[in-house]
């Protein structure tokens, strides 16, 4: 009976039909375009800010970010260079210490002490490389991370407007997959 007085404890209150308002209301959208996979999270759910509520497909980015992983770790290229390099070192010596007794010409002795030069530019450029396939897998991971959508605050789900199967596309004209609201 709405209007009427009700006695708890001490405190008398008059039952009054109420709205809660929330402190803020989030649009969840995806950052990149792509099929919808996953929807974590249904209208009423409580979400945690960083709680994933929403995956988007991503295999080709998962295979990226593999891909690049496998570079970052590959050891071949540095073990070969260094390899090449101990070779090129003993070769080197050999040929200077004959061409100090002049058993060797000045020519042998300087091709030698190139093929050594050279080998150390080849342990650089694998070092480089394996350097490269490491800043590509944190950029490949980052992409990846784009493809599942975060909570941004702790709060309920008060909406969904896209559902698993739908495409996700931040400037078409339903961009939001959810709606958020913080109590």
């Amino acid at each position: 009976m709405a209007g009427a007085l009700a006695t708890v404890g001490n405190v008398t209150a008059g039952g009054f039909d109420c709205l809660i308002e929330p402190l803020q209301v989030v649009d969840i959208a995806s950052p990149a375009t792509g099929l919808l996979e996953q929807v974590t999270v249904r209208r009423g759910d409580r979400v945690s800010k960083g709680q994933i509520v929403a995956v988007l497909e991503s295999k080709a980015e998962r295979s990226a970010a593999e891909l690049a992983k496998f570079k970052s770790e590959a050891l071949g290229p540095t073990q070969n260079a260094q390899s090449k390099i101990n070779f090129a070192q003993k070769k080197f010596a050999r040929a200077k210490a004959m061409a100090d007794e002049s058993l060797v010409t000045q020519q042998e002795r300087d091709d030698a002490e190139a093929e050594l030069r050279l080998a150390q530019s080849e342990l650089v450029i694998a070092q480089e490389n394996r350097q490269q396939g490491k800043l590509e897998y944190q950029q490949q991971m980052s992409l990846l991370n784009l493809r599942s959508i975060r909570s941004p605050i702790d709060g309920v789900v008060v909406d969904q407007m896209l559902n698993a199967g739908e495409m996700a596309d931040p400037m078409g004209t339903k961009q939001s997959i959810l709606k958020l609201a913080q109590l």
